[in-house]
C-alpha cells in the first residue's frame, strides 16, 4: 500500500498471473455440497447439514451475517460474512476442515 498503484499492481499481478493466464486452474470449492456428500457417504441415515442464521449486525448498506452449521443437533461449523451464502460457505468449510482432520 505505502509503494503506490503502480507497486499494488505489480504485486496483484505477479501472485496472480497463473489464475490470469489459466483460469481454468484456479479450483472454486463449494465447501457446502462436499460437507453434504462427505456426510453422506459415511453417515448411515441421510440426513442434511442445516445452516441457521445466528446473527445478522451492521448497517443496511453494510450487513454481517454469522451462520452456523448443524448436523446431528450439534453445531459443527461458524461462518461470518457480507452475506448469508459466504457465511454459509465458511460453516461448511470450517466443519469440512475439521471432519477430514480428524
Amino acid at each position: 500500500m505505502d509503494g503506490g498503484i503502480e507497486a499494488a499492481r505489480a504485486w496483484v499481478l505477479e501472485h496472480l498471473k497463473t489464475a490470469l493466464a489459466d483460469p481454468s486452474s484456479v479450483k472454486v470449492v463449494n465447501y457446502k455440497s462436499e460437507l453434504q456428500t462427505l456426510i453422506q457417504q459415511t453417515a448411515r441415515d441421510r440426513s442434511f447439514v442445516e445452516y441457521n442464521l445466528v446473527e445478522r449486525t451492521g448497517p443496511d448498506h453494510e450487513p454481517m451475517f454469522t451462520v452456523e452449521a448443524v448436523y446431528g443437533g450439534k453445531v459443527i461449523g461458524f461462518g461470518s460474512g457480507t452475506n448469508r451464502k459466504d457465511a454459509e460457505q465458511l460453516a461448511a468449510k470450517m466443519a469440512y476442515e475439521k471432519a477430514i482432520d480428524n
